[in-house]
């Protein structure tokens, strides 16, 4: 923080964003820049995040089952490997749907795609940080899966999410200015 200016950043303007586990990611930063008075995210912008280890919400599986390269095998393959024990995937530095700093959380931002094999996850965070009280926005991107970033040149029909997460950002500096 103290070298921003060498890097030409406003140190009141910080995003912190990801996709997939990058997504988890800025949230797990996002809790812990929480402990650091000299850091204040103004914003986490998400995109098909993975949100919950336990997969313990359900009410999107339609939707999900429709993903056939972010399938339930794979997910669950990949968090078998993850190398955290299963007794700690409710923690909340795992699992942030957990955590009981949602409402201290900066503003957040999260863009689920229609047919997301973890759309589930981003449903159940956006549904537990608007109960704690977050300023969060939900953008459903329709008719597209996990890997819509990804895969854009083949999925090129419907939002092209980079242009919504600019979009985000560009109102958020226009209200600031």
């Amino acid at each position: 923080v103290d070298r921003h200016k060498e890097f030409n950043i406003d140190p009141d303007f910080i995003y912190l964003g990801g996709f997939s586990s990058g997504a988890h990611c800025a949230t797990a930063v996002c809790q812990l820049a929480l402990e650091q008075s000299d850091i204040k995210i103004r914003r986490q912008v998400l995109l098909n995040g993975l949100f919950d280890m336990l997969r313990s919400f359900h009410q999107f599986d339609d939707y999900a089952k429709q993903d056939q390269l972010c399938a339930s095998e794979g997910i669950d393959y990949c968090l078998a490997h993850f190398g955290v024990p299963l007794d700690e995937f409710s923690l909340p530095l795992y699992s942030p749907v957990n955590s009981t700093l949602l409402s201290k959380l900066p503003p957040t931002t999260i863009l689920v795609s229609e047919y997301d094999g973890l759309r589930n996850d981003s449903e159940y965070f956006f549904r537990q940080l608007s109960l704690a009280g977050n300023r969060v926005e939900k953008i459903l991107i329709q008719g597209q899966s996990h890997n819509t970033m990804i895969l854009r040149g083949a999925m090129y029909e419907g939002e092209d999410p980079a242009k919504l997460i600019a979009n985000v950002i560009e109102r958020d500096w226009r209200a600031a200015i």
